[in-house]
């Protein structure tokens, strides 16, 4: 899955670079030790959440360890119907 989405993950380090520069920056400069590499990159991680039902309830969670001036990338994936996303901090819910 990781490897078949080279193309979005490009994409959405372009969107990076264009929008958030000083994250893109930071983000690229990450060194891991070998054999190490991000999978995603420029993106550090990626969460895929699986087999939702229209009774799934995600508990929800915040990224502590994420580098701050960095924004996350939520990409709905897949045929589904309704659900919302929830930004806590930001008190706001967005219909998918």
């Amino acid at each position: 899955w990781i490897e078949r989405n080279k193309s979005l993950w490009r994409y959405l380090g372009d969107c990076l670079k264009l929008i958030f520069p000083e994250a893109y920056n930071k983000l690229t400069n990450i060194t891991l030790p070998d054999p190490l590499q991000l999978l995603c990159y420029p993106w550090s991680g990626a969460t895929i959440n699986q087999q939702m039902t229209p009774d799934s309830i995600l508990q929800h969670h915040q990224d502590w360890k994420d580098i701050r001036s960095a924004p996350n990338a939520v990409v709905p994936y897949g045929d589904y119907d309704g659900g919302d996303l929830v930004l806590w901090q930001a008190k706001c819910i967005l219909k998918l």
